[in-house]
């Protein structure tokens, strides 16, 4: 697949917007402004964003190898699919689960005392069978399961990956030995099912967000057809007025998203869902990389760095700013809310840099096929 600036720096979008989300969740004295700021634009979407991306991605890639694959039979393309993405996301994604379990075995769980070592295990051992989305739905349906939430919170942001790696192992499956008019269909009936279901918030169905999965697919099959390229004309001749709508539908996905998914717990039957299809049509558009971003972002240093370590990042961010707000105010002097705001802001953003690039240079470098 030829490189697509556009959908590069929609994913460093998607990833930002998340981590921006968790940021302010994680500050000590988070003001009124950064409340409203929080409550009025629902970052947390940006994952539902990323899923589209990722749905896109890895179809456009299965295309390419099964184009390129030769007298390769479907089994060899399958394994070399798989193994390429576990050498890619397995060895950073376990490499900070260790750091965190040792962490947390010996010093204990930063917001509390306990040090229960089956306790400290369980998530750890979720994370890395990549069934986290489904341990995470487990300690919120049964509260009474012992040491669910002991080690839930330091690394509950595997569960996106988690849902990540059950696609990347079901998908490539499904894509190299059905028909592809099966395989259309049957991610259209999955989108349109869930749209009639309700995911309460942190449930099992808001943990299993498949439909912005399933239209990464659609969007990366349509990509190969005629009408794609009998549009792609119409898009180029319009560039101006796309660019007005994509930035519109960020900004609809941002903002409307936060009134349509209740932030107290639960969201309208269809409301992930429309946010899914307000992704997909924002990633459809960023197919055709028209310069979405403008003549700045195809050349960019800074979005080419961010770019290429936004996996070390998102990995990192919740455990390096949780364990620097539980170690926050020990051996420092006492600052006012804002000043305390703006140095555990500064001190922890410097932080994931500085452990996110580490994992990139020492851990995902070295591992990539």
């Amino acid at each position: 697949m030829d490189k697509n600036r556009d959908i590069e720096v929609l994913r460093a979008v998607a990833i930002g917007a998340t981590i921006l989300a968790h940021v302010i969740m994680l500050l000590p004295n988070p003001s009124s402004l950064l409340m409203r700021i929080n409550s009025t634009f629902n970052f947390t979407v940006g994952v539902d964003l990323f899923f589209v991306v990722s749905g896109f991605v890895i179809t456009r890639s299965l295309l390419t190898r099964v184009y390129a694959r030769g007298n390769r039979s479907s089994k060899k393309v399958l394994a070399d699919f798989w193994l390429k993405r576990a050498y890619r996301l397995l060895p950073a994604a376990w490499f900070w689960l260790v750091l965190i379990s040792i962490y947390v075995y010996f010093m204990g769980y930063p917001f509390g005392p306990e040090r229960n070592f089956v306790n400290t295990l369980q998530p750890i051992v979720a994370s890395m069978m990549n069934v986290m989305n489904l341990y995470s739905s487990y300690c919120i349906e049964d509260t009474s399961s012992s040491g669910c939430f002991s080690f839930f919170y330091l690394n509950s942001h595997y569960w996106s990956l988690s849902l990540e790696e059950q696609f990347y192992f079901i998908y490539p499956l499904l894509f190299l030995f059905l028909p592809r008019r099966v395989l259309l269909a049957s991610a259209i009936i999955i989108i349109i099912g869930l749209f009639f279901v309700k995911r309460p918030f942190l449930s099992y169905g808001w943990h299993f967000r498949v439909d912005g999965l399933c239209w990464g697919v659609l969007i990366g099959l349509f990509s190969i057809s005629k009408k794609y390229s009998t549009l792609s004309i119409f898009i180029h001749n319009n560039k101006f007025l796309i660019r007005l709508l994509s930035y519109g539908l960020l900004l609809s996905l941002f903002w409307w998203t936060s009134v349509i998914l209740s932030p107290a717990a639960t969201a309208e039957i269809y409301g992930l869902s429309m946010v899914a299809a307000i992704s997909a049509l924002i990633v459809f558009l960023a197919t055709f990389d028209i310069g979405m971003f403008g003549r700045w972002a195809k050349n960019s240093r800074i979005l080419s760095y961010f770019g290429s370590r936004s996996y070390s990042i998102y990995l990192s961010h919740m455990i390096v700013f949780i364990l620097f707000k539980a170690t926050w105010g020990v051996g420092f002097p006492h600052l006012d809310g804002r000043m305390e705001n703006l140095v555990v802001l500064v001190l922890g953003l410097i932080g994931v840099l500085i452990c996110s690039e580490f994992t990139f240079q020492h851990v995902e470098k070295r591992f990539r096929r």
